[in-house]
């Protein structure tokens, strides 16, 4: 069974240093996670868990996945460490010894971490940081990344989330784009992160862009994204609506229309989503 460690820090305390104000929890959340890893892992990352194939890491190598969510399969060799604010996505149970589960966020992690991991990987969580929340967790990662260690970060711009460019598409990303400034969320993920590794003092960083399979013109994996994408889309709905509404969505019904007119985009010419990124940097050698 994998092990579950709960950090001394309170849910309150948790929740003030990572906002999470859009991403959810409980039983429908690790529902969407499930359905979306496989899909990004194969249209990120080629099916690998290490998105950079000229990687090797040690064979009792220790890896960390922040915003591990409902967590992922290791190699056994390896020791994984799944961060996540909510417990309440872990899963019950695993066949890996070598997994283990904390409540904790990326912000501010435990001081005997230091030098500690050979990889840590960060996929999605532009919802959940603010701007500022993220040098905090660039430095943080910096902290507990043995020298030579690798980051990866997988997520993607705000204009450019959901829609390769239809009428439908830009008016979503619109919104989204003003959902994240109404937080002080990242929008522009691609820029700001390569920035703030470099200030931080990572090296190699590499900035790769991925068109994701979205609409059911592209088949199997275009029908998949399609799921996902809608999945996601329902998520910012209710952070929308908890606002009382933004640009053209000031009611559910308006967001439904929208969301709509995003899949009228998926079956008429404007299939997939764009604004996809995958960001590496190495912890320079000692």
């Amino acid at each position: 069974m994998a092990s579950v460690v709960v950090q001394t820090q309170t849910a309150h305390s948790i929740q003030s240093e990572s906002v999470y104000v859009i991403l959810q929890k409980g039983n429908p959340e690790k529902a969407r996670l499930n359905l979306q890893y496989p899909f990004f892992l194969k249209h990120l990352h080629g099916n690998r868990l290490i998105h950079d194939a000229s990687i090797i890491l040690p064979s009792q190598a220790v890896l960390l996945d922040s915003g591990t969510g409902t967590a992922k399969i290791l190699p056994t060799s390896s020791t994984l460490h799944g961060i996540d604010i909510y417990s309440t996505l872990f899963p019950d149970t695993s066949a890996h010894p070598n997994v283990h589960f904390h409540q904790q966020s990326i912000t501010c992690l435990p001081p005997d971490w230091s030098s500690s991991f050979d990889f840590v990987s960060q996929t999605l969580l532009t919802p959940a940081l603010t701007m500022d929340e993220w040098e905090l967790a660039l430095t943080e990662i910096y902290r507990i990344l043995k020298p030579g260690g690798h980051v990866q970060f997988s997520d993607a711009d705000w204009e450019q989330r959901y829609s390769s460019g239809g009428p439908g598409g830009r008016k979503l990303n619109s919104l989204m784009l003003a959902l994240a400034a109404r937080h002080s969320l990242m929008p522009d993920f691609s820029r700001k992160v390569p920035y703030l590794l470099q200030k931080i003092g990572f090296q190699g960083i590499t900035v790769e862009t991925r068109l994701l399979p979205v609409g059911r013109t592209l088949g199997a994996d275009g029908i998949h994204g399609e799921m996902v994408m809608k999945n996601a889309v329902d998520v910012f709905k209710g952070a929308v609506l908890r606002l009382g509404g933004l640009e053209d969505a000031r009611t559910e019904r308006d967001f439904e229309a929208l969301a709509a007119s995003l899949e009228d985009d998926w079956a008429n010419g404007h299939e997939g989503a764009s604004g996809y990124y995958v960001i590496c940097a190495t912890k320079p050698s000692a």
